[in-house]
């Protein structure tokens, strides 16, 4: 049987069954995680044949018998001279900061080649930079499958970025994506050339978060949960975005529900989850002062939560306000949507899947944001009966059961 590494952030709502499910069937299955700490090791030790140990293998130090070794290969020259030119053509000449960066660069691919050419199938999940350098390390037979997620292809800044992921799709065997919207950026962007490359593959979650979120409703409210979080039972609870990262647009969704009226804003409790995401102390506090700014009742999820909370988190929820910069159709939209939570989401979003299976939901921009809330808040009672048939379909588009067959053929297929 074929052995197979996954390389990216663990995420235990995803690449976890994925990997379980393999191993299976006789696969080998290993991960290469690229978070400091992992969100779940227990999790991880469960679903792969093993783990390989990323901090502890980068965190060596270069020694100057390893520097002196690098100064030898052209390797190192070449990446250098195309970190130049690529912060050049950005306004950023940052030659020597540009060669220590090369020379991390070649020191990881020194230390890690060996480990990655064991393998028959690399697939690599989420690609950004950090990632991405690891493609260098591959051997031409190995098969390379890149998964974008969603922001990782939207996202426009960032030369070196760009060219890092060209190279990357040139090299790759099968480029996996969650939709059409997202094939086509991928063709818009690196061309057209890579049509027989694409393939569709969704990232079904672990079905025990439904069973979870069935328990729930069958308690909601939960009462001890909302007591926990001093969130009040007697008003409409609403989620805004669902991490800490920028990229949820917190500052903007509050401005414009600042600009709603009074009453609405005391029928309502605002949700916050920030446990996770690329953001600062300061990002925090300007999101808590928005908040403040609003006069509305809020609560910031600063800490980890459990599966079970998570799961309480979103059947206590009523309404999900998505206005993401970019996104391809997240876990926690998806979680929503089975919670019978009503969606507000941006309307640039790409989720066309939703409109083909006819889920109910809202689409906006933030010139109207504030008007869509009102609206949902004044029809509460008769839109919620709108959502009845969402569970099923999203459960359709988003269980790690009802979608494992595709990974499967893309698996067998190299």
């Amino acid at each position: 049987m074929k052995k197979i590494l996954l390389i990216g952030a663990e995420v235990t709502d995803f690449l976890n069954p994925l990997a379980k499910k393999l191993k299976d069937l006789g696969y080998t299955v290993d991960l290469l995680e690229l978070r400091a700490v992992s969100r779940n090791s227990t999790s991880i030790t469960e679903s792969y044949s093993s783990a390989v140990d990323y901090a502890e293998i980068s965190g060596k130090r270069i020694k100057i018998v390893h520097v002196i070794k690098y100064l030898f290969k052209k390797e190192l020259f070449q990446n250098w001279i195309k970190t130049i030119f690529i912060n050049c053509l950005e306004g950023k000449c940052r030659i020597i900061k540009g060669f220590k960066n090369s020379l991390k660069h070649q020191h990881s691919r020194e230390l890690f080649s060996s480990i990655l050419n064991k393998y028959d199938i690399i697939n690599f999940h989420s690609l950004n930079l950090g990632t991405l350098s690891f493609i260098d390390c591959i051997e031409q037979d190995k098969k390379i499958i890149l998964s974008f997620w969603g922001s990782d292809l939207y996202q426009t800044s960032g030369l070196n970025n760009y060219y890092e992921q060209l190279r990357a799709v040139n090299r790759a065997n099968k480029i996996a994506v969650l939709n059409y919207e997202m094939e086509k950026v991928v063709l818009a962007k690196f061309g057209s050339e890579l049509k027989n490359k694409i393939v569709h593959t969704a990232l079904g979650i672990d079905d025990k978060i439904f069973d979870l979120m069935d328990n729930s409703k069958k308690e909601r409210p939960e009462l001890n949960f909302l007591k926990k979080y001093n969130i009040p039972e007697n008003k409409i609870r609403i989620t805004v975005g669902y991490c800490g990262s920028l990229v949820c647009n917190h500052l903007l969704i509050l401005d414009e529900l600042e600009k709603i009226e009074h009453k609405i804003k005391e029928k309502i409790h605002l949700l916050v989850p920030m446990t996770y995401g690329n953001f600062t102390e300061e990002y925090v506090q300007e999101v808590k002062s928005g908040l403040d700014r609003t006069k509305i009742s809020y609560t910031i999820f600063n800490k980890f939560l459990s599966l079970d909370e998570v799961a309480k988190l979103r059947v206590n929820s009523d309404i999900m306000i998505q206005m993401n910069k970019s996104d391809g159709f997240n876990t926690s939209v998806r979680e929503a949507l089975y919670a019978e939570n009503i969606l507000i989401s941006a309307v640039w979003l790409p989720y066309s899947l939703l409109r083909l299976e006819n889920i109910f939901f809202y689409e906006t921009d933030f010139a109207k944001l504030g008007e869509t809330v009102t609206f949902v808040l004044n029809n509460y009672e008769q839109i919620k009966n709108s959502l009845e048939a969402n569970p099923i379909k999203a459960k359709k588009l988003t269980a790690f059961s009802q979608n494992f067959q595709p990974w499967l053929r893309l698996f067998d297929s190299l």
